[in-house]
């Protein structure tokens, strides 16, 4: 019997291993909607270290920021998703990020075989911990703090203290209804804004939140929307998802993602980018998505 310890994991061509002030993604700041080039800008502002959890705290978006400060502390953070990776390891003198664990392996790295086992069962590995003992993942609602002569602390700012307790609005149903369809049409406006007229390619199942998606874009009247669906032919997910692109006007495509078109694909060089784009060394990837993907594009 082998275990994760009898394989040598393969070293790729590497992706964006992060040396200097990085930013990645979009952000909402109330109505401010700024995106890569303005991402450091807002994060340097910072008084200190507690400011900069504070501006994490109370944004949205899907984004990830490493600050080199001049006293040589670097920052780090992602949104409360995780939607932007980073990973990070130790190294002689400091700390390397990435984009993707892939890029920060070494010659004479090690499984680590308790993450290995819980990734086997569950399909991902728990908080920091990656399949690499020596390089960790920064967990969703993070940031990171290094210090010359302190180390790494990781310190959780996305708490439950983020979202007012639902006892504490005094609002009656229909209220609360009202509001929460205010909401939802400013988050859409922000999702068109985000998209600048660039064409949407939405995967629409039979469930509530792809089709609060569509329905949004319709109401907003979006130009550019395509629905697809992908799966087993016929399936009940993609008959709904049809009909409710046809109910929108939307165009929609289905993929059978599920028939067996290269049996060789873990030799495939365009899979395995794919799958260390997916994973990173901390979540498994699902081969029906990348078949859809694939015939796509």
């Amino acid at each position: 019997m082998k275990t994760a310890s009898d394989f040598v994991p393969p070293i790729p061509v590497k992706e964006i291993d992060i040396t200097t002030d990085y930013s990645a993604g979009y952000l909402f700041d109330h109505n401010d909607h700024l995106t890569t080039d303005k991402l450091p800008a807002f994060f340097q502002a910072a008084s200190d270290w507690d400011d900069f959890l504070s501006r994490a705290r109370n944004i949205t978006g899907e984004w990830a920021v490493v600050l080199r400060r001049s006293d040589g502390e670097i920052w780090a953070a992602t949104d409360h998703r995780s939607s932007q990776r980073l990973y990070y390891r130790p190294c002689k003198g400091g700390i390397r990020f990435a984009e993707n664990g892939f890029a920060l392996l070494d010659e004479g790295d090690n499984w680590d075989d308790e993450a290995v086992l819980f990734f086997l069962r569950w399909g991902y590995t728990q908080g920091e911990r990656t399949l690499i003992r020596s390089i960790s993942k920064l967990p969703a609602g993070h940031a990171l703090r290094f210090r010359p002569e302190g180390g790494i602390t990781l310190e959780v700012y996305d708490t439950t203290a983020r979202y007012a307790p639902f006892d504490s609005h005094q609002l009656s149903y229909q209220e609360a209804k009202e509001e929460l369809k205010r909401r939802l049409l400013r988050t859409g406006e922000r999702l068109v804004a985000h998209l600048d007229g660039r064409p949407a390619v939405l995967p629409l199942s039979g469930g509530y939140d792809s089709r609060m998606i569509a329905y949004t874009l319709h109401r907003l009247q979006y130009p550019h929307v395509y629905c697809i669906s992908y799966g087993k032919e016929n399936n009940p997910d993609s008959r709904k998802a049809a009909q409710i692109a046809a109910r929108l006007g939307f165009p929609f495509l289905y993929i059978n993602s599920v028939s067996a078109d290269c049996l060789d694909y873990t030799h495939d060089e365009v899979f395995l980018s794919y799958m260390r784009h997916m994973t990173g060394l901390s979540s498994c990837y699902y081969y029906q998505e990348f078949q859809a993907a694939k015939k796509l594009a």
